[in-house]
């Protein structure tokens, strides 16, 4: 059992910092020129959380992120903001709520 612990003790932090920072480019815009074209889009907002994000500078600030989404034709957008302009994350289509296929495996 000693053995148990100790090895999660050892592997656990290793995960929580795992994996080396990355850039993307991502499109910005106002709060209402974002929020038009997914409406455009027929895209509604669903939901949203409270987060961190990082300056080029690895410095953090807090952001909402949200998740827009058509249920009729399955397209979504994930969005960050600050509260002053909005960014386009990701976007995709075939939004579904069930982490697992028919085959009860994991999606992701």
């Amino acid at each position: 059992m000693f053995r148990i612990i100790l090895g999660l003790a050892i592997l656990l932090p290793s995960f929580a910092f795992a994996g080396d920072w990355r850039t993307k480019p991502v499109r910005c815009g106002s709060l209402e020129e974002v929020g038009s074209i997914l409406t455009q889009q027929g895209e509604e907002y669903l939901l949203n959380g409270l987060g961190i994000s990082y300056d080029s500078d690895l410095k953090e600030f807090a952001v909402q992120v949200g998740l827009w989404a058509n249920l009729d034709t399955g397209t979504w957008s994930i969005l960050e903001t600050d509260g002053n302009e909005a960014c386009v994350l990701s976007y995709g289509e075939n939004l579904s709520f069930d982490l697992l296929d028919g085959k009860n495996e994991p999606k992701i």
